[in-house]
């Protein structure tokens, strides 16, 4: 868990996404505007102005990573008539804006419409309502970004098991651990009694899924997983919260298992237990989903 955030964090209630003259209501069906995507690693982009690397395809400063410099070399991994999601040479990911202005690319579509392009939609919630779901790819056999398989462990589901086995896993494993104490910077994975909470979901990723990643709530929050809309989270997702001293959204971290609750370690309880997101500062601090399978 970090306590360095880095950035100023504005609220964004009834934001939208500005480019030129339209804009397009953030809480709104996305439908139309993500809805170009094309194969990883077949489009380059190049910086032609410096430009913020994001967490979220969204404007402001409170999902900023990095300003990428001049000359920055973009690998696309999906794209759409405002943003492009890449991952740089370092292997970093994130979403840029696609204006042509910081951005010199070639686009699979014309400004006049997307052209050729593919949606992908998923159900979301209980109202039959859908939407692009455009960061994850289709398979749940991907590797997600940040993310290493380590070969010394023998975790519940393997990267062939469906959604339900690998969610099965996370909870069994997270489940084991209810009532553990909070205790920061501890790892069982490390022969340490205890967890905070960015090494409570790591531990849990680990020994359900054979994943390794980093137990920094900060790095977990710029670099793992695909950052997906807040609205379309499902179980098994991270959720990243702010607080006074860590806006940007690497406060605290939890797993959602659905119904309105989380997972996690610490959050006022002292150990591992379950906190609901439906209402109270939880709801109101959450402010990033990323999805590791």
């Amino acid at each position: 868990m970090d306590h360095d955030g880095k950035k100023k964090w504005t609220s964004f209630l009834g934001a939208s996404l500005l480019f030129g003259s339209m804009t397009v209501p953030f809480f709104t069906s996305v439908h139309s505007v993500f809805a170009a995507t094309t194969e990883e690693g077949s489009l380059q982009a190049v910086v032609s102005h410096a430009a913020y690397l994001k967490t979220s395809p969204h404007l402001g400063i409170y999902n900023e990573i990095e300003l990428l410099a001049k000359g920055t070399v973009l690998h696309i991994i999906r794209a759409t008539r405002f943003w492009l999601y890449v991952r740089l040479d370092d292997g970093a990911v994130g979403f840029i804006t696609a204006n042509p202005h910081y951005i010199t690319w070639a686009p699979p579509f014309s400004h006049s419409g997307i052209q050729n392009s593919t949606v992908d939609t998923v159900a979301i919630n209980s109202n039959n309502v859908t939407s692009t779901s455009y960061f994850p790819p289709k398979t749940t056999t991907a590797i997600p970004p940040g993310v290493t398989l380590d070969p010394n462990t023998h975790p519940l589901a393997p990267l062939s098991a469906s959604y339900a086995e690998k969610l099965q896993a996370i909870e069994e494993v997270a489940q084991s651990k209810l009532g553990t104490p909070y205790i920061w910077g501890h790892n069982e994975d490390r022969g340490q009694y205890g967890f905070d909470c960015s090494n409570f979901v790591e531990y849990v990723f680990h020994e359900a899924l054979g994943y390794n990643f980093s137990g920094s709530s900060r790095v977990q929050f710029e670099h793992v997983g695909w950052p997906i809309p807040i609205h379309e989270m499902r179980p098994g997702d991270e959720l990243f919260f702010s607080d006074r001293t860590n806006p940007t959204g690497s406060a605290h971290v939890g797993i959602y298992i659905g119904h309105g609750e989380m997972i996690e370690e610490g959050g006022g309880l002292g150990k591992v237990g379950y906190l609901s997101i439906d209402h109270g500062f939880w709801s109101r601090h959450l402010v990033a989903v990323h999805r590791l399978f």
